[in-house]
C-alpha cells in the first residue's frame, strides 16, 4: 500500500501524459486562433486540400497591396487570356483541381458570380497540376464558361504560392491584390471581396 500523499508510479505516469495531452491541445487552440472557423469560411483549414507547386517561385510572393504576378496562357477553349488584357475590372482567380471535393462543391457559387457579374468583373479559374484535356472535360460537365486554364506543371500556381487548394487571389482593376482567401467561399463573401456586393 502506498505511503500517504504520494501517488503511485503508474497513476502518476497517467496523469503527467493527460496534462500533456491536454496542454498540446490548448496550445493548437490558441494557436489556430480560438474557435474554429465554420466550414466554408475563409481560413478554415480543414477545407483546404493541401498541394505542393514544382514549378519554380520566381518573384515575390503576391501581397495585398501589391501588383499580382503576370500571366499570359492559354485557356480550355484556346481563348489567350493575360493578366494585362484584364485590367479595367475587379479580377477573380480561382486555384482548384478537379479531384478536390471542397473546389468542386464551391465550384457552382463561382459559376453564379461570374455569370452575374459578366462584363463588371472577371472571373478566372486555375487547375492545380491538372491536364488540358481533364480540365476541358469538368468545366463541360459544370457547363462553366469562364476562362478555365490547366496548370500541368503547377507554374502558376507557384507563381501565386498556392499551398492548398482552393485559394483565392482578388485584384483590383489595375491588377493589385486586394485580398487573398484560401478555403472554400460563398457567393457574398466573393462579391464583397470583388467590391460589388
Amino acid at each position: 500500500m502506498p505511503e500517504a500523499g504520494k501517488t503511485p508510479g503508474r497513476l502518476r505516469t497517467v496523469l503527467v501524459v493527460a496534462l500533456t495531452a491536454a496542454l498540446a491541445a490548448g496550445a493548437v487552440y490558441i494557436l489556430r486562433g480560438g474557435e474554429r472557423s465554420a466550414a466554408g469560411a475563409p481560413g478554415d483549414s480543414g477545407a483546404v486540400t493541401q498541394v505542393e507547386a514544382a514549378g519554380g517561385q520566381n518573384g515575390p510572393a503576391p501581397e495585398v497591396g501589391e501588383p499580382a504576378p503576370n500571366f499570359a496562357e492559354t485557356d480550355v477553349e484556346g481563348r489567350q487570356v493575360a493578366l494585362e488584357d484584364l485590367r479595367g475590372r475587379p479580377v477573380w482567380l480561382v486555384f482548384g483541381a478537379t479531384w478536390c471535393a471542397n473546389c468542386r462543391a464551391e465550384m457552382t457559387d463561382v459559376a453564379a458570380v461570374a455569370q452575374q457579374l459578366a462584363g463588371e468583373a472577371q472571373v478566372v479559374a486555375f487547375y492545380f497540376g491538372e491536364s488540358a484535356e481533364a480540365v476541358a472535360d469538368y468545366a463541360e460537365r459544370l457547363g462553366l464558361d469562364f476562362p478555365q486554364i490547366a496548370d500541368p506543371l503547377t507554374e502558376i500556381g507557384a507563381k501565386y504560392r498556392v499551398m492548398g487548394v482552393p485559394t483565392h487571389v482578388f485584384l483590383d482593376a489595375d491588377g493589385v491584390v486586394t485580398a487573398i482567401d484560401v478555403g472554400p467561399l460563398t457567393q457574398a463573401q466573393a462579391l464583397k471581396r470583388l467590391g460589388l456586393d
